[in-house]
């Protein structure tokens, strides 16, 4: 059993330590402590500071090369798509001023956005699956619409890729324009055509629209985190039937997304999913081109480009992902799609507007723009 002198022994052991540390600590070691202490502070301020100027240097640096490439932008894209029709397709959650600056980017390389179709929340609704099923069999023997992703039945999504490719059942004329009105009944779509005016609009037969030669998907309201959610997995199974649609409509189609020219947390995944999920999926990425940073200058311009090789046939994935190719497919030596808007013979809807191509006095085409 433990005494009362245990505790005195012990209560005077503890209070002969305390001593013996405030007179170290107010004497011999003082100095000392607060030598070291002042030494490392200055450290981490003079760290500080020039991290700080290091980090403004970068800044600058990024600026003057966004400048640069704002420069170059125009020659270098100058009648890569020369006539081409696109039509930009944005999912629920993108970022309507990427697809403003990328519509840009297209009329600077001489192609020009016809329209532009914006899928609805209500087309990724876990309880809209009746109302996609019931537009894919209302619509589908209307139009020649692609090979479903998974399975054989037409999907919401095969329609829609064939409508936007103007792709009309063998024997049906024009009815990719009632389709597309129908989508739009039902708050799966909303779709802008370009250049239409009040007058045009009022005139439900006329032929005022045709279908774009190309697509570019502006991906965004998803990442990481909410695909580990069941219902943010079936948002990105979606776009992928999407995409996976388009490229199987033979429509040449580039998917752009934003986030991997711009500082992220390392513990999250600075990758776009549906960019990533059409990279990792081999029959999609034969036939669907994608370019991971599109919030910078360079990543729009490298959106043009990869277009124009995909208008040829060539398809590739561009960027500063984990997964890319490269930052950037070859410039083109010369222009990619030959303006010939004047003796076009694709379908015509029954609504819609007609973009003219542009042509020198003497009706030849104007000449392209050399590389730099």
């Amino acid at each position: 059993m433990i005494d009362f002198r245990y505790h005195v022994v012990s209560l005077v052991a503890v209070f002969l330590a305390l001593s013996v540390g405030i007179v170290l600590g107010a004497g011999p070691l003082r100095e000392e402590l607060s030598a070291t202490l002042e030494g490392q502070v200055s450290e981490l301020r003079e760290e500080r500071n020039g991290l700080r100027a290091e980090l403004d240097d970068t800044a600058r640096r990024a600026e003057a090369k966004e400048d640069l490439v704002t420069l170059l932008s125009g020659p270098v894209a100058a009648e890569r798509l020369a006539g081409a029709r696109v039509v930009l397709v944005l999912t629920p959650g993108s970022d309507p001023n990427l697809a403003d600056d990328i519509e840009t980017t297209v009329a600077l390389s001489g192609g020009s956005v016809v329209a532009t179709t914006q899928v609805l929340p209500d087309a990724e609704r876990p309880d809209a699956v009746a109302t996609r099923y019931e537009v894919a069999e209302e619509l589908a023997p209307l139009l020649d619409e692609p090979e479903p992703r998974q399975g054989s039945e037409p999907t919401f999504q095969t329609v829609l890729a064939a409508t936007l490719a103007g792709a009309d059942e063998a024997g049906q004329v024009g009815q990719w324009g009632p389709a597309e009105l129908r989508m739009e009944e039902l708050d799966l779509i909303e779709m802008e055509w370009a250049e239409t005016t009040a007058e045009q609009e009022q005139i439900p037969g006329a032929p005022h629209r045709r279908p774009a030669e190309a697509a570019i998907v502006v991906s965004g309201g998803l990442d990481a985190a909410t695909v580990d959610e069941p219902e943010g997995a079936e948002r990105l199974e979606l776009r992928l039937d999407l995409v996976a649609a388009l490229g199987a409509a033979q429509l040449p189609t580039v998917v752009v997304s934003a986030g991997t020219d711009e500082y992220q947390d390392p513990a999250q995944i600075a990758q776009d999913p549906l960019v990533a999920a059409v990279r990792s999926e081999g029959d999609i990425a034969e036939n669907v081109s994608t370019v991971d940073n599109g919030e910078r200058r360079a990543g729009q311009l490298v959106a043009v480009l990869t277009l124009g090789h995909a208008l040829q046939g060539e398809f590739g994935h561009w960027g500063l992902g984990p997964d890319a190719e490269a930052v950037s497919p070859s410039v083109p030596t010369s222009p990619t799609v030959e303006d010939d808007d004047a003796g076009a013979t694709g379908p015509i809807a029954p609504t819609g507007l007609v973009p003219g191509g542009e042509s020198t006095d003497d009706g030849t085409d104007p000449p392209s723009t050399p590389t730099p």
